[in-house]
């Protein structure tokens, strides 16, 4: 029995499913379980691993699956993964190893229990997903800014960028999902992923957005995962280079109290 632990990013997350799919591969019988960092269940494994996120793993493994997975699958995976069910890394593993394993035929598969509880957290991640394109309002600040606020139940924020680009076009917007106090930033012409986004008091008094540029390498791996849900959409997140020269950027923006935006009717 072991226990591979990551992270908690996704990134990380494909890093310790490369590890566990190989451990499978060698001995089909071994117990294996996947987990976070900082969950207290990981003391319940005699024996544990931690797994190092590495970019160069995770897309290794991302492209092996994009060759033998059906891009429904894939959509799948990626909601549920963020839906951040509690357990839902076992789910996913299992799932995985079930495709994996000669012969199974796709009854056998979809009726499995697990598989459905993959499969029913990924339709309501894209459930809120719709939701959110709808009725998300945006302001508008100082400088020309679209600040738009959501408090969702799932990690959906990643999924709203190409929606979003294609309703705004060329303005620049910021969507900030206050539960989880993460942000996506669009400047024009590319999409950055905020790993903060701070609340400042300004000269008026008046709370405006102080954004950090802190997670660049989330934006890296996205330009490779994201295609499998925004339609080929390569352009959207900017490439290694680009997100390193924005890691230490800082943005703020007054706000200036402009109408209110629908970006589902703009």
């Amino acid at each position: 029995m072991i226990c591979y632990l990551y992270d908690g990013t996704f990134t990380g997350f494909l890093c310790a499913l490369f590890a566990a799919v190989r451990n499978w591969e060698e001995d089909e019988q071994a117990t294996i379980s996947i987990l976070r960092e900082n969950s207290r269940q990981s003391g319940l494994f005699p024996e544990h691993q931690i797994i190092p996120s590495s970019f160069r793993t995770a897309a290794k493994l991302w492209t092996a699956l994009t060759a033998r997975l059906p891009a429904h699958v894939l959509r799948d995976l990626l909601y549920a993964f963020f839906s951040e069910e509690p357990g839902i890394e076992d789910l996913i593993l299992h799932y995985i190893l079930l495709l994996f394993k000669k012969p199974v035929s796709a009854r056998d598969a979809f009726a499995d229990r697990r598989i459905q509880t993959v499969r029913k957290l990924a339709g309501r991640v894209a459930r809120e997903i719709r939701r959110f394109q709808e009725i998300t309002r945006f302001r508008r600040f100082q400088a020309g800014l679209y600040y738009g606020v959501l408090e969702p139940d799932y990690n959906i924020l990643p999924f709203l960028a190409p929606y979003y680009k294609a309703r705004f076009g060329k303005r620049q917007w910021l969507l900030h999902d206050r539960k989880r106090n993460t942000g996506l930033f669009y400047d024009g012409s590319r999409c950055h992923f905020l790993g903060r986004v701070e609340l400042a008091k300004s000269g008026g008094e008046k709370q405006a957005p102080a954004l950090k540029n802190e997670d660049a390498t989330f934006q890296w791996f996205w330009h490779l995962c994201l295609p499998a849900v925004a339609g080929g959409e390569l352009s959207l997140w900017p490439g290694r280079h680009t997100a390193r020269a924005q890691t230490a950027k800082k943005q703020k923006y007054l706000v200036k109290g402009g109408p209110v935006l629908y970006a589902g009717k703009n």
